[in-house]
């Protein structure tokens, strides 16, 4: 067999395969290889070749991605697993991570930042301390606090005086009211308890009781407060023989000890001189001893330093108006509620609120009466008195302090005072002054929470005697109406009455849970011809000199009136000048003669519905 072929220089050869004579040599592909690979030289020789990565680019082959990320491999492109990477981080949302998208370790301890705003240590009365974890109280909280409140002090009917049923139904704190509520007061739960240790921790005495002994700790226990558990050394004496260990509550109750509760355990022998922590869980209601008992005698017992103590539960709500700076530390709650439902409920929520005290803008409350002068009935204003370690300077609504007294065309003011803490918003004046009393006050609105006291320490002898602590007798612009509300005060007064009133035309007086004290003597000096003022009582109120005023009122709900000498209340009148006096429940006292004596004059109605007084001519 012969072939035909060209050589390079076009030349027609024939080559016959039957003859090895010029046959061409033939080299076969090596063997292996996979698939991606090059043949490449190995080497100088010829024919030198082999199978081999491939590294270089262009012209044409496979190009090889590797599966994943390396920090060896050779091969230039990685693209397909970094892509898979990035595409693998979290995008983070715009308006920010969801806690669904957290571990639910992370969503645990987020939950807690909900409701745990802080944790704060508790000093007990002798230096130990406790965790208290506090939290945001909830708006159900709040609501039902402020309705607590409302149900046991205002009635839904006027808002403030209980009604001629004299019933007091329920009261609900505005639903739209409560978000208010809560931006103005930081409200609490505090929950956690605290360590009280008694003050005898050398050696203790008992006292025989048969076959047993009992020691009584020192220190009484207040009323109020929660015991959960009693902690102490058991007696190195203890044997069990199914005798228990007992620890006892004592309550005093009018001056009687009575054995309230007792815990019995069982330990064995081997337990005397452990130390141990018993669960009481009792609630006081009276100051009480707690003593521990044992069935073997013992003369004495020794707890060990420290060692004897009992744990309170503090928990509680507590509710406290933001940034307040106090008196003697934080202010009840129950002051709180009852500004706020003052504030909310029976004032007008859209009055201005003007804080006076210590720190803040007016010292004095005549200073911001001076000051404030737009107050209306479309603009009324709320101050707010906060407490001060000393008294409050005398104010007048009805004029400045260097103007004379205006009998008539005084001004009405659209302001409501209201107190933080009757006992550290005191308004007082030392001169014993008539004209100088502690308050001159003409408002339509609400007094609340204060204390007025006239005294003469710092008598004027030239001075005219005989201060009220308050004083309401001017008669009104035009002689128009005005209502003034009195809640929770107290008045008294070293010279005469604890407050004077004279009523005029559509005058509507009312006084709840006040009391009115008169400490004047007959032996207090005269002026202007009175021999003494003691005459006038503890609160006395006389009707207009105008036969033509009506609607002349005067009411009075749970007060208390005492006078120092013999009349405890005047309510005198003009010919046909005729008052209302409404009186639910009041009680009048004269310290002298021990009776309700006192003065109502011809022309006071009693009303219909009075009932419930201690002096029988003012109930109906």
């Amino acid at each position: 067999m012969s072939i035909k072929g060209f050589n390079v220089n076009g030349v027609t050869e024939q080559y016959d395969y039957n003859s090895l004579d010029n046959k061409p040599e033939i080299h076969n592909v090596p063997t292996g290889g996979t698939v991606g690979q090059v043949l490449a030289k190995t080497s100088g020789a010829d024919y030198a070749v082999g199978w081999v990565n491939q590294t270089g680019g262009g012209g044409g082959g496979d190009i090889i991605v590797d599966s994943a990320l390396s920090t060896t491999s050779e091969n230039p492109v990685q693209n397909k697993v970094v892509t898979t990477a990035i595409n693998a981080k979290y995008a983070k949302p715009a308006y920010g991570i969801p806690a669904t998208d957290m571990t639910s370790a992370v969503q645990a301890s987020l939950s807690k930042a909900d409701t745990a705003l802080q944790t704060a240590p508790v000093t007990s009365v002798n230096g130990q301390t406790g965790d208290v974890t506090v939290q945001a109280a909830t708006d159900a909280q709040v609501t039902n606090a402020v309705n607590t409140w409302l149900d046991n002090n205002v009635d839904p009917a006027t808002g403030y005086v209980l009604d001629s049923t004299l019933t007091m139904s329920n009261a609900a704190a505005p639903a739209d009211k409560v978000g208010d509520l809560k931006s103005a007061l930081s409200a609490v739960v505090a929950t956690g308890t605290e360590e009280v240790y008694f003050a005898n921790t050398g050696t203790l005495t008992g006292n025989s009781l048969g076959t047993g002994i009992r020691w009584m700790f020192g220190n009484t226990v207040n009323a109020g407060e929660k015991i959960k558990s009693v902690s102490l050394t058991i007696p190195s004496a203890y044997t069990s023989d199914n005798n228990p260990l007992v620890i006892e509550i004592f309550e005093i109750t009018n001056g009687t000890l009575n054995r309230v509760k007792e815990v019995s355990t069982v330990y064995p022998t081997s337990a005397a001189g452990s130390y141990v922590t018993i669960d009481i869980n009792y609630t006081t209601n009276n100051p009480v001893y707690i003593s521990i008992y044992q069935a073997r005698t013992q003369a004495t017992y020794t707890p060990g330093t420290g060692s004897m103590k009992y744990i309170r539960d503090i928990t509680s709500l507590s509710i406290e108006e933001s940034a307040l700076s106090t008196f003697g530390g934080s202010i009840n709650a129950d002051v709180i509620l009852e500004r706020a439902a003052t504030l909310y409920v029976k004032g007008d929520p859209s009055a201005n609120v003007v804080h006076i005290g210590n720190g803040y803008k007016y010292s004095e409350i005549q200073d911001a009466l001076d000051d404030i002068t737009d107050d209306s009935a479309t603009n009324p204003y709320t101050f707010i008195i906060h407490p001060k370690k000393e008294a409050y300077t005398r104010f007048s609504t009805i004029r400045k302090l260097t103007d004379a007294y205006p009998w008539s065309n005084a001004p009405i003011r659209y302001i409501s005072l209201i107190g933080m803490d009757r006992y550290h918003c005191i308004i007082e004046d030392d001169t014993g002054d008539y004209s100088a009393p502690p308050a001159e006050i003409l408002v339509n609105g609400l007094i609340a929470n204060l204390t007025f006291k006239a005294t003469h320490t710092n008598q004027n002898p030239n001075a005219r005697q005989g201060a009220y602590a308050v004083h309401i007798d001017a008669e009104p612009v035009g002689n128009a109406g005005y209502k003034l509300q009195f809640e929770n005060c107290s008045f008294q007064s070293d010279q005469t009455a604890g407050v004077g009133i004279g009523l005029h035309n559509a005058s509507h007086l009312q006084f709840l849970n006040c009391e009115f004290i008169s400490t004047a003597s007959e032996s207090y000096s005269p002026y202007e011809g009175y021999t003494n003022l003691t005459y006038l009582g503890a609160l006395n109120c006389h009707s207009s000199t105008n036969a033509n005023d009506t609607d002349q009122e005067l009411a009075l709900v749970n007060c208390v009136a005492i006078a120092n000498e013999n009349k405890a209340y005047q309510f005198s009148t003009n010919t046909n000048c005729y008052m209302t006096l409404k009186a639910y429940n009041s009680t009048f006292w004269c310290i002298g003669t021990g009776q309700a004596n006192g003065y109502k004059g011809s022309y006071c109605t009693i009303f219909g519905a009075n009932h419930g007084n201690n002096a029988a001519v003012l109930n109906a």
